[in-house]
C-alpha cells in the first residue's frame, strides 16, 4: 500500500457518557456558556464544533447522555458543577439532526 492510499486520519475523541473512544466526527460536541445572574455555567450543543472554551463529547444517542448524567460525566469533563437543564432538549434535536444526516449519506443522498 502506497502512502496515498492510505485512509485519511480521523481525530478520536471519547464520549463522556460511555468512555469510549470514537472518531470525532461520529460524537456530538458540548461547551458551557456563563449565565448571567448565577455562578453556575450552563452546558449546550455545540452545533458547530468550534466554540472556544472547554468541550465534552457525546454519542448522539440517549443511553450516553443518561449515563452521562449518572456518572456526573459532566461535571468531570467540564471540571465542575454545571446545569444541563437547557441540554436535554437541545441534545433530542442534535441527535435528531445527527441521525437525518447520517441517513442520507448512508441512501446516497446529495445534502
Amino acid at each position: 500500500m502506497s502512502h496515498t492510499d492510505k485512509a485519511p486520519h480521523q481525530p478520536q475523541r471519547m464520549c463522556i457518557g460511555c468512555r469510549h473512544s470514537d472518531d470525532q466526527v461520529a460524537l456530538i460536541r458540548l461547551h458551557v456558556r456563563a449565565v448571567s445572574g448565577t455562578d453556575t455555567p450552563s452546558v449546550h450543543v455545540d452545533t458547530g464544533a468550534r466554540a472556544g472554551g472547554r468541550g465534552a463529547w457525546l454519542h448522539p444517542n440517549q443511553d450516553c447522555f443518561q449515563r452521562a448524567l449518572k456518572s456526573r460525566g459532566f461535571a468531570r469533563a467540564f471540571r465542575g458543577q454545571v446545569d444541563t437543564t437547557a441540554l436535554a432538549a437541545e441534545f433530542t434535536i442534535a441527535c435528531s439532526a445527527t441521525e437525518n444526516v447520517r441517513d442520507q449519506h448512508e441512501s446516497g443522498s446529495k445534502i
